[in-house]
């Protein structure tokens, strides 16, 4: 979860709003020869670190956000094959009842 600035509303951009982000990352790898080393997979640190950073950055569209976590996540490591982005705004200031929108995209290398 992380609280962000994001919308097209003044009110959005003044009062923030909770989002979740979920994100799913395919990567090539010999499961065998893993050898539970850390350092022959996805660093998830770094994946968190990315989407802290870009959901801190204020803008109009989640979708922006969305582009701009998944091209930094491809770069991560060259055995990421695709990375899929959804992030979902909580409680969003529409009418209607809505617990959450969420836009979703995958990033192919």
């Amino acid at each position: 979860m992380t609280y962000s600035f994001i919308g097209c509303m003044d009110e959005e951009k003044k009062i923030g709003s909770e989002y979740e982000t979920n994100i799913e990352i395919n990567f090539m790898c010999n499961f065998v020869e893993l050898n539970d080393n850390l350092k022959e997979t996805v660093d998830y640190l770094t994946v968190s670190k990315i989407v802290d950073e870009e959901m801190k950055k204020g803008c109009n569209l989640l979708e922006t956000v969305i582009y701009s976590i998944g091209n930094k996540l491809l770069n991560i490591d060259s055995k990421i094959c695709s990375v899929a982005v959804e992030i979902k705004k909580l409680n969003p200031p529409i009418v209607g009842d809505a617990q959450f929108v969420s836009v979703k995209e995958e990033f192919k290398r």
